[in-house]
């Protein structure tokens, strides 16, 4: 069954086991809706172009999705849930939100998140707000109590109505406000809403994301975008992914550094930037050297040296000749460290002297 919407331009299919994809003939994107329960008929909203609610067989429960076009991992369909507090979003066990009609009743329009539906048995046509909505239509803003004003912002949390969130978040007592604002500034960035996501993190009084999101507005190429979105939600594997598919590849090397994940970082540095590959090498042998894999370590110290130092100064920029000794001194420390673990005196005197 295939179930367009009012322009054409998107395609609920489900097969014949109730399973439904969306599909995009304009890109011939194909997405999964992972729907648990079989679905035999969709309902387009009237009013948001990216809602749509499931029908089950028996025209007696009904699920909402919302279609998220741009996120950190491309776009997906949402099942709507239970959620009724930000703790639930770290829960897998909460259930899809389900609107119930009684047996006999025929849905066949929606608007607004306002389904109507058709009643065999009377001849009649009502309508009900659908569950995902409920918070919508019912909230009364500052005459609403903090457990309102959380749902209300569940809901629109769902819908990735984003300001009627912070609306509702500025209402909350002042510890709760911390925890909401920083949940939505996070979800905002996975979504690729920036401005959002600077606004929350602001009013959460977290001075230090606020910066980095407004050095995301000064920077216009995508990849380099979203591999710093990644970076900062801790995605760092996507991060370097991202970075290392842009026009500066390097910065999967930054970041690895500011991780202090050396052997990584190492073979970044020997792909996008060879002049670092010896002080990232250093770095790793020391971090060999504490764990105690100290023959390994002396293997690196040992290659880490560098011998001729205008040759690599002529190489490699913002390296000078004091930074060369510096990191030559670190290496036979290292080396002569080593040494003396390993029971070679000998050797470990004569690099100490």
């Amino acid at each position: 069954k295939i179930f367009p919407n009012k322009t054409g331009t998107k395609y609920v299919c489900i097969d014949n086991l109730g399973k439904g994809f969306l599909y995009n003939p304009i890109n011939e994107l194909v997405i999964p809706m992972d729907n648990e329960s079989e679905l035999t008929n969709i309902i387009w909203d009237q009013e948001d172009s990216n809602l749509f609610v499931g029908v089950n067989k028996g025209n007696t429960t009904i699920y909402t999705f919302y279609i998220i076009h741009n996120s950190l991992q491309g776009p997906y369909v949402r099942v709507m849930k239970e959620y009724s507090y930000i703790e639930d979003l770290d829960s897998d066990k909460v259930n899809p939100i389900t609107t119930t009609l009684d047996k006999g009743c025929y849905p066949f329009y929606l608007s607004g998140g306002y389904l109507s539906y058709f009643i065999k048995s009377t001849k009649e046509i009502k309508g009900v707000i659908l569950n995902s909505h409920y918070w919508l239509f019912n909230w009364r803003e500052n005459g609403d109590s903090d457990d309102g004003h959380k749902k209300y912002f569940m809901q629109n949390y769902q819908l990735c109505r984003y300001w009627n969130c912070l609306k509702s978040a500025k209402l909350l007592n002042e510890k709760d406000q911390v925890d909401y604002f920083e949940k939505l500034g996070r979800e905002a960035l996975k979504n690729l809403n920036i401005d959002i996501a600077g606004e929350s993190f602001r009013l959460a009084k977290n001075i230090s994301l606020v910066l980095t999101v407004d050095q995301l507005k000064k920077e216009n190429e995508k990849k380099i975008i979203l591999g710093h979105i990644a970076a900062i939600l801790g995605e760092e594997d996507l991060a370097q992914e991202l970075f290392t598919e842009s026009s500066q590849p390097e910065k999967a090397l930054e970041l690895r550094i500011d991780l202090q994940d050396w052997s990584i970082a190492l073979k970044l540095a020997k792909e996008y930037c060879p002049g670092k590959e010896p002080f990232i090498s250093r770095r790793l042998a020391y971090q060999y050297e504490t764990q105690g894999n100290v023959q390994e370590a002396m293997k690196l110290y040992e290659t880490s040296m560098i011998d001729n130092k205008n040759e690599f100064i002529n190489k490699v920029d913002d390296i000078d000749v004091n930074d060369i000794d510096i990191h030559n001194q670190n290496c036979i420390a290292g080396l002569s460290r080593s040494s003396f673990r390993l029971g070679d005196t000998e050797k470990g005197l004569i690099k100490a002297q």
